[in-house]
């Protein structure tokens, strides 16, 4: 995936946690209700996502979402970067011990 303007850009990990909602529920209504959030707002975030990684990560339709070439090549890395960022926040929360990984993974 190449940026959109060439030059670096950071991915916010909200920006990531919203893309791996909406692909899980295959619609921005169903992965706004899971992060609680409107669906408006969430749709922001995705328009936000595409703008920045400069490509398209869902196909919108009348039913939901489907994933784009780009959306499926990002699922991965985006999992991986929520999980790190996640065991990191509750590493920190448990004052620098490991904490028990969840057997249940992210998604």
């Amino acid at each position: 995936m190449s940026l959109n303007d060439g030059k670096s850009t950071q991915l916010d990990s909200d920006l990531l946690r919203t893309f791996l909602a909406v692909a899980k529920a295959g619609s921005v209504s169903g992965g706004a209700a899971h992060l609680l959030r409107t669906q408006s707002a969430v749709s922001l975030q995705v328009q936000k996502l595409e703008g920045t990684v400069g490509q398209r990560m869902f196909e919108r339709h009348g039913r939901g979402v489907t994933m784009t070439a780009a959306g499926e090549q990002l699922l991965p890395v985006a999992r991986r970067v929520v999980e790190m960022l996640g065991r990191r926040s509750a590493r920190n929360a448990s004052g620098g011990r490991n904490p028990p990984r969840d057997p249940r993974g992210i998604w």
